[in-house]
């Protein structure tokens, strides 16, 4: 079988689809289980944010696949706006992690007093979630950022050696 420009271009179109149909079906999935949707009810918020952050690890997934596809496929300019995307994804996840705090704090004083430590265990996971998501949006960002850089605009110089024959 033969290999080439073809097959490889071929193969990062399809970790761009792969990503779409992820990306579509946790989507369609969340909303199902969200709806229907009483944004003024503490408990939907508190349950609605815990299992948004439980999907943190298949949003990374699919992450890593976008980022695989648009680096084999040269697509330097969705990188950067990926990486402006994981900013702001950073930035509401922070928003987020304030808003869920204050909810866990006014539900936990309804909480029975034998589901109080269930509680506490599903509140810290999620904003262990928060963080964990938070810290990996930025470093994605930024690493992205620098990856794509075009030499001779604020980039580092680069040296090129000869090595001797």
């Amino acid at each position: 079988m033969a290999t080439g420009p073809q097959h490889s271009r071929f193969l990062f179109v399809a970790l761009y689809a792969a990503a779409v149909v992820v990306l579509l079906d946790q989507g369609a999935e969340l909303l199902v289980s969200l709806y229907p949707f009483r944004v003024s009810d503490t408990q939907w918020r508190f349950g609605a944010f815990g299992l948004i952050m439980g999907r943190t690890t298949t949003a990374i997934l699919v992450d890593v696949l976008v980022f695989l596809a648009a680096i084999g496929l040269g697509n330097r300019g969705l990188l950067r706006g990926w990486a402006g995307l994981h900013l702001v994804v950073g930035f509401l996840l922070v928003l987020g992690l304030g808003a869920f705090v204050l909810d866990s704090i006014e539900l936990r004083r309804q909480t029975r007093p034998e589901m109080t430590r269930t509680f506490d265990l599903a509140a810290g996971r999620a904003a262990v979630m928060v963080l964990v998501a938070t810290f990996y949006c930025i470093w994605a960002a930024v690493a992205t950022f620098r990856v794509t850089r075009i030499p001779g605009r604020g980039a580092d110089p680069v040296v090129v050696v000869k090595r001797p024959q």
